[in-house]
């Protein structure tokens, strides 16, 4: 047999693919290395600097030791300039940028503790703890603390933002404005905390879209920090308002919300990628629940037990129908549609057992009635069935009280419902036909 001849040549092809693999495994490692490298650097330099910072820090008062913090957010964006265009390390700069936009927030939430030492739109609190407990000399101080404050944060703000996400710098500077504003309203108490974070979520949920618009650049990790880094506020107000108070129905609901918006967001950003989507949608499922136990709980002591059980079926049964025309995952819409219609007819069965005020009874039919119109519009007959439940029982409480209304009253009310249900026959006879074909053109 002849010999297979091994040139250079043929070693080189046979090696070239492994060899392109192992340069390609090497640069990736060497970037993930370089990248946890560049955090830990940074983390260090942030360090050094609060530590120069916080040598005085026991002498002087409150306004002082403010702009020590206020100085050091100017000096994060200080190493993010010479980053970039002395040592031109565009990665590492982006890092001290960002830092220095989160200081914003840590800045205006101390800027929140002075006007609250001044100002208080809420019964106060009597036992403030030490370490957020920051005083402003007089009024006079404080407006000049917030003037120079404005004058050093604007800067940073645009500079930042525009490093992140340039052809939006000026819309985002204003939102990220706005939202750290609402830290500087003296307000603590959960019930006032809690109605500021859901109509500041709504506000932003339903403006940034409109706002920002669309574009690659939202899309860059850059992009994505700084729309993340819209909701910073909004986490410290509940973080806040959770350690001056005990965590209560409010603050819950407040949570939830939060939770439950910013899942939806997420979901419609990364609909492309369906692994993400459907995990946003699970939990965000799991956060229809806490809202609306919250506002169950919330309800209770208003309306009574019956009604606040209508709150959480009602609640439960809007936000699952927005997210499933949102969603894109048939399978997990199907599975929540009608798991979610059968806790609605649960809660409904519920708040109509034992002696029942009339109201409860036409809500649980008017319940039952749109789960039936819903499953028939949707074809699924699990749902029609889950309608029934409290149709029916609604149903044969009310037929009881009529039925002991007009027997124990005169003629007269016979007399009406048969009139009634003459007249109710005769526009059946007429117009049934019609009806029955505009509701199958409807249902199409």
């Amino acid at each position: 047999m002849a010999k297979a001849e091994i040139t250079a040549e043929s070693v080189t092809t046979i090696d070239q693919p492994s060899l392109t693999g192992r340069i390609a495994n090497a640069i990736k490692g060497f970037a993930s290395f370089s990248e946890l490298l560049r955090m830990v650097g940074a983390g260090i330099v942030v360090a050094s600097m609060s530590s120069f910072m916080l040598q005085d820090w026991g002498s002087g008062n409150d306004i002082q030791r403010y702009f020590l913090l206020l100085m050091q957010s100017a000096l994060l964006a200080a190493g993010g300039f010479a980053m970039s265009y002395v040592l031109r390390e565009n990665k590492g700069a982006r890092i001290f940028f960002g830092l220095s936009l989160i200081s914003i927030t840590a800045n205006f939430t101390i800027l929140g503790a002075l006007v609250y030492s001044l100002a208080q739109w809420d019964a106060g609190l009597t036992r403030y703890p030490g370490f957020a407990h920051w005083v402003a000399t007089s009024p006079q101080s404080l407006m000049l603390t917030l003037g120079a404050a404005l004058a050093v944060m604007l800067p940073l703000l645009r500079f930042g933002f525009m490093v992140m996400a340039r052809p939006a710098a000026g819309r985002l500077t204003l939102l990220y404005l706005l939202m750290n504003s609402l830290l500087l309203l003296p307000v603590r108490g959960s019930v006032a905390v809690s109605l500021l974070v859901i109509c500041a979520l709504l506000a932003l949920t339903a403006l940034a879209p409109r706002v920002l618009g669309a574009g690659e650049h939202l899309s860059t990790p850059g992009g994505r920090f700084a729309q993340a880094l819209l909701y910073a506020p909004l986490l410290v107000l509940i973080g806040r308002s959770a350690l001056l108070y005990a965590p209560d129905a409010f603050l819950y609901l407040a949570v939830s919300s939060a939770v439950f918006l910013g899942l939806r967001a997420f979901s419609q950003q990364h609909r492309e990628d369906k692994s993400w989507n459907m995990l946003a949608d699970s939990l965000a499922y799991i956060a229809v629940f806490y809202v609306a136990s919250s506002l169950e709980t919330i309800a209770g002591p208003l309306i009574g037990s019956r009604f606040a059980l209508s709150v959480f079926a009602i609640t439960i049964a809007a936000l699952t129908l927005d997210l499933t025309h949102r969603g894109d995952n048939a399978t997990l819409n199907r599975i929540m549609t009608l798991f979610t219609g059968a806790v609605v007819a649960l809660s409904f069965v519920l708040s109509d057992l034992g002696h029942a005020p009339f109201a409860a009874a036409l809500m649980s039919m008017a319940a039952g009635a749109g789960l039936i119109g819903y499953g028939w519009m949707k074809k699924e007959k699990a749902l029609m069935v889950f309608g029934l439940a409290p149709m029916g029982v609604a149903s044969y409480d009310t037929v009881s009280k009529l039925w002991h209304f007009l027997f124990s009253n005169n003629w007269i009310s016979l007399a009406v419902v048969g009139i009634t249900a003459i007249i109710i026959a005769s526009v059946l006879e007429r117009h049934g036909a019609v009806l029955k074909l505009k509701l199958e053109q409807w249902r199409r």
